[in-house]
């Protein structure tokens, strides 16, 4: 994970990169992998670990959110990981719809 200094840079960063892993050929690995791994319990113990890395990019983004004054201490964000892929990739393999700068960047806004 960069950091770019602010919540809002970090939460953009974080999802320009799963967009382009969702775009790309891992996304396509990935949705096989998914399949595979509902199946095989197995495969799914041994994926698991590289699939969700510690920490985790949401405890990441809010620790740094928390050094640079921006979320108070003890602020949950994490479900900034079980959220974000999951929206990205519906968006982008069930709807059909582009995962381009125009989805990421309001989406990384952390104020009205």
């Amino acid at each position: 994970m960069p950091d770019t200094g602010s919540l809002r840079g970090d939460l953009k960063a974080y999802f320009s990169m799963l967009a382009e892993q969702i775009n790309g050929r891992e996304g396509a690995v990935l949705t096989g992998l998914f399949v595979a791994m509902r199946n095989d319990s197995d495969l799914a113990a041994r994926l698991r670990p590289s699939l969700a890395p510690e920490p985790p990019p949401g405890h990441i983004i809010r620790t740094r959110a928390t050094e640079y004054g921006e979320l108070p201490p003890g602020c949950c964000a994490d479900i900034t990981d079980e959220v974000s892929g999951p929206v990205l990739f519906i968006r982008s393999q069930v709807r059909g719809l582009p995962l381009d700068a125009r989805f990421v960047e309001p989406s990384s806004k952390t104020r009205p």
